[in-house]
């Protein structure tokens, strides 16, 4: 009795064998079935860049399929109550308080010789911490499985290579370069946002077969543009000003309250704008703040119209975040970045600064130079605008997803449409149905082309086990070679990731950035 139970909890297959005894029996039949493909998109908060990654990739998703099932998790959700609270709070402190320390762990751990034990280090730690992670895998049964943070794809690539799992792993790097971290067996796709990561990746060992150049992807909002006056309409701002937006992340990170003094200088007409994130502190301070500057300004803390700030925006002080530069260059708004953040914030910031994409002002004060700059001549701020729209992919998330349905698997029709109501054969209809299929196979020919001969017209019954663990239809009485299978190679490989032609998709309206309006008046 004890070892029946045993085997219900691992409701699973297993290379070479049918189901596990006792849990076909035990299965719930009573409501209806849904069958139909089903993509789990998993990301970590820690940082805000990794979950609007995965949302993004839910919205373009929702608004292509209808029946296919689409679940966002949080990996996170898998983890024992220490490390979930440890996880995302512990990197927040570190980068917020100990950010040179951060920058030596981020920079040891990516040469050569030390990743690999940071890797097998890490490892460790999910094995110990995430084991719940790989149980609220199995339950959600996914076809495809995208990770837009390194430690889901890491689980899931584990789960494939010790064969628990056979879902398709699409692992999201949501940086400009990748880190050793982003590396793992078992992931078939790797989605990069440059070409730089590419040839990166290439260079660690990564075969080129698993990586697709498509960009950081973005939510589908950013790709609608919205004229500068009807923005600041919309949010109670005057037009005719020189508007400054400054982004500080998800945890309002940077010398936020440092560049409004120095933007406070400037003798020109002038509004800004701050988002503070989550950091309430800040926000405070920014609001007592914002009564001794002469120039208008607007706070915000988290918020989830980004868009919009940015149709009103002239130029954005930001970090350099993966999403957050992306969202800029698909706007068309010109950047201008404080200190980054060691690590992966600093490797984009060079990178960007490198295409002529961002400048980069090393202290605080001297914002109100470059802003003040810009405002007397609007032709770098052009220059970077247009360096941005070349570099970024306005359709990541189309070519990401439409990536994923090509490996859904056909069920019920091409679409893969959900079966809502499907009743279960007794267990004699099913013994009957099996003898005629098995007498079938033998004498009806095949339609499907490259069939075997004594291959029946229920050649999909072949992939299903019976509890002898004995395929149907794997033996081969005609002698003929199977034709292999579309998403694999020889040696076992997966094939080299290829996306299908892609339906229409408007591109985003130039909005910026906008040459200095108005005349000159005294500022208020």
């Amino acid at each position: 009795m004890d070892q029946k139970r045993k085997n219900v909890r691992r409701p699973f297959f297993r290379p070479g064998r049918g189901r596990r005894p006792g849990f076909r029996n035990r299965r719930s039949h009573s409501g209806p079935r849904l069958v139909g493909n089903k993509i789990v998109i998993s990301h970590v908060p820690a940082g805000s860049g990794h979950l609007r990654a995965a949302a993004a990739l839910v919205s373009t998703l929702q608004q292509q399929l209808q029946t296919t099932q689409v679940q966002m998790l949080n990996a996170l959700d898998g983890a024992d109550p220490f490390f979930k609270s440890c996880y995302g709070k512990g990197y927040e402190g570190i980068v917020q308080w100990a950010a040179p320390l951060w920058g030596l762990i981020y920079h040891l751990s990516n040469l050569p010789g030390f990743d690999g034990l940071y890797q097998r280090l890490h490892r460790w730690t999910n094995a110990a911490h995430v084991r719940g992670l790989e149980r609220l895998i199995l339950k959600s049964r996914p076809n495809i499985f995208i990770a837009t943070h390194f430690m889901p794809a890491e689980v899931a690539g584990a789960m494939r290579v010790n064969q628990t799992l056979r879902a398709r792993v699409i692992s999201v790097i949501t940086d400009y370069m990748p880190h050793a971290v982003w590396i793992a067996p078992g992931i078939d796709t790797y989605a990069v946002g440059s070409e730089e990561a590419r040839q990166e990746l290439i260079r660690r060992g990564v075969p080129e077969s698993k990586i697709l150049f498509t960009g950081i992807p973005i939510d589908p909002r950013f790709l609608r543009g919205t004229p500068k006056g009807e923005a600041c309409a919309r949010l109670g701002l005057e037009s005719s000003r020189f508007t400054v937006l400054i982004g500080s992340g998800g945890m309002g990170n940077g010398p936020v309250t440092q560049i409004v003094q120095a933007l406070g200088r400037i003798n020109r007409p002038l509004q800004i704008i701050v988002v503070a994130g989550h950091n309430d502190a800040l926000f405070s301070k920014l609001e007592r703040l914002s009564r001794r500057i002469a120039h208008p300004m607007r706070l915000y803390g988290y918020i989830n119209h980004m868009h919009e700030l940015m149709d009103a925006a002239d130029v954005m002080i930001t970090k350099p975040g993966g999403l957050s530069c992306t969202e800029a260059m698909v706007k068309g708004l010109p950047m201008l970045l404080n200190i980054p953040i060691p690590g992966q914030e600093a490797r984009n910031a060079r990178l960007l600064e490198k295409l002529g994409i961002v400048r980069i002002v090393g202290r605080a004060g001297d914002f109100s130079k470059v802003v003040e700059g810009f405002m007397q001549d609007g032709k770098e701020l052009q220059q970077l605008a247009e360096a941005g729209r070349r570099f970024a992919s306005a359709q990541a998330a189309e070519k990401i997803v439409r990536l994923a349905l090509s490996a859904l698997p056909k069920q019920g029709n091409e679409t893969g449409e959900r079966i809502e109501e499907r009743s279960r054969p007794s267990q004699s209809s099913r013994a009957q149905s099996g003898r005629n299929r098995s007498s079938d196979s033998r004498s009806a020919p095949s339609d499907e082309p490259g069939a075997a001969p004594g291959d029946g017209p229920h050649r999909r019954g072949r992939g299903r086990r019976r509890r002898g663990g004995r395929r149907r239809g794997s033996r081969n009485p005609g002698g003929a070679d199977r034709q292999p299978s579309p998403a694999s190679t020889e040696g076992g490989e997966p094939a080299a990731p290829t996306l299908p032609a892609a339906a229409p998709t408007p591109t985003p309206e130039p909005t910026g950035p906008r040459p200095p309006s108005g005349p000159e008046s005294p500022a208020t």
